[in-house]
């Protein structure tokens, strides 16, 4: 899936007041048009190619009527989690009192099976500058990359695991290994917890 397209997301920078952090979701909800706006915690993607191929995964679902989340930025958050719990899904993925940056994510609409749409991305921009000054945020010109953080906090290895594995040797995991372990966890999304 080389050559995608960028996906419409912004970073974030959160305010620093826990009081605004722990109504900052709810705000968020509250303030966006609709279910094609959601927020997602920062180390939870690491490529356009993983955000783009969980959004074709949400498309399919959609289509065939099987989503296990009533909305679509649920779907979305469960699919990024790989798991099939709708609950678990936005535990993991979504933006945490803790989380000091996040993304604004644009689901867009499909234009045809299997087709990656055309995004207007200055356009979106503007709605997303709107989003993030409702809840007090900053936009920053961050872009996903790959983390051992995004590992753990989507649950597809423990700390343990890492320490196990490479005697706690995690420099030597390249961004493309790491991409492609976050990437996979999507496909797993309907057969573990």
């Amino acid at each position: 899936m080389q050559g995608l397209p960028p996906y419409p997301l912004w970073g974030i920078r959160l305010p620093l007041d826990s009081g605004v952090r722990k109504s900052l979701v709810s705000q968020f909800i509250e303030k966006r048009a609709d279910e094609s706006w959601l927020l997602i915690g920062k180390e939870t993607l690491c490529s356009d190619e993983q955000i783009w191929i969980a959004w074709l995964g949400l498309q399919r679902r959609k289509m065939q009527d099987c989503m296990r989340s009533n909305s679509i930025d649920g779907e979305m958050l469960r699919l990024l989690s790989g798991t099939h719990h709708v609950s678990a899904g936005i535990k993991r993925a979504g933006v945490s009192e803790s989380d000091a940056e996040a993304w604004i994510v644009k689901i867009p609409e499909s234009e045809g099976e299997g087709m990656i749409p055309v995004c207007e991305l200055l356009q979106i921009r503007e709605t997303a500058v709107e989003l993030a000054a409702e809840i007090s945020a900053e936009i920053t010109d961050s872009r996903p990359t790959p983390t051992i953080e995004g590992l753990i906090r989507l649950q597809i290895i423990s700390p343990e695991e890492i320490s196990e594995i490479d005697n706690g040797d995690i420099g030597r995991w390249s961004n493309e290994e790491i991409c492609d372990l976050m990437i996979a966890s999507i496909a797993t999304s309907d057969l573990q917890g």
